[in-house]
């Protein structure tokens, strides 16, 4: 609370262990700030769904899984907090889950099976070498040493599974859909995955690569929306927004470039669809 105050904010303060605690996201300021784990960011970031209401992140927990993700875990509240002034909002998806149960939003992941039945029991109980641990590695070592335990025991089981509209039923030990790269002890079980502002970072820099070799001239790319938004939006002056806009199937996007200096000329422009003799002989 000092940190924030004497960076300039005014705060005001809400556990989220208390009776009707999300009553206070009504009014929820300019920013609202989570301190704690996964577990309490998830708490708040589910109620927070749809709204333009931004949220940075105080890593405190165990495994910190989100805050790793985004590339704030490791560093000072004091240097996190000192951040704010020049950061940037990003844009985080959340999952849904749809079952017997019900629907329900997931912001770390969702799953069935070896992990999931063993955090059940770590919730549910009162787990010996969890009070033991003396620090975050220690408890998270211990996490790993009951998850090998189980693993030996659990016998696979048949699910039926749709993920983005792909069927990938079959017989799992563990199943996980992953909206981060880390789901409970740390476990990295998606390294390959990027986000959001990852991905556009990259995409930029692709096609930036490319100018360099081809600084003449007309230069035609073949790409899909996800690079146009990336590659568009900084042009624009749009920041947070990973898609915010759909192109066309096959539309025109052109951009100008004289220097360093990128122009937005036409955006999904689709006109040769609607005029197929633009493409006649001659």
């Amino acid at each position: 609370m000092k940190l924030l105050r004497r960076a300039g904010h005014r705060v005001e303060y809400q556990s989220v262990k208390e009776k009707k605690w999300h009553k206070i996201l009504k009014n929820p300021g300019d920013v609202v700030v989570v301190a704690g784990g996964d577990g309490t960011v998830g708490k708040v970031a589910r109620r927070l769904i749809g709204t333009p209401t931004p949220i940075a992140i105080l890593p405190m927990g165990t495994a910190n899984n989100v805050a790793t993700t985004l590339g704030i875990s490791g560093r000072t509240f004091k240097e996190i907090i000192g951040g704010w002034k020049a950061a940037r909002c990003v844009h985080f998806d959340a999952g849904v889950a749809k079952g017997p149960w019900g629907s329900e939003h997931f912001i770390e992941g969702f799953g069935l099976g070896l992990f999931a039945e063993t955090m059940f029991r770590i919730d549910s109980a009162n787990e010996k070498d969890l009070a033991q641990a003396e620090d975050p590695g220690e408890e998270i070592d211990a996490v790993l040493k009951m998850l090998r335990g189980r693993l030996r025991k659990l016998k696979s089981n048949e699910m039926t599974v749709r993920l983005d509209g792909k069927d990938l039923s079959a017989e799992y030990v563990l199943l996980e859909a992953l909206n981060v790269r880390f789901i409970g002890p740390n476990l990295n079980l998606a390294p390959e995955a990027e986000t959001g502002s990852d991905f556009a970072a990259r995409a930029r820099a692709a096609i930036e690569s490319i100018l360099v070799d081809h600084h003449e001239g007309d230069l035609h790319l073949f790409v899909h929306g996800g690079v146009i938004n990336a590659f568009l939006a900084p042009i624009l002056g749009i920041h947070g927004q990973e898609m915010f806009f759909l192109p066309a199937n096959t539309s025109i996007n052109t951009v100008l470039i004289e220097g360093d200096e990128r122009r937005a000329w036409f955006l999904s422009d689709d006109a040769h669809l609607t005029n197929p003799e633009w493409f006649g002989n001659g």
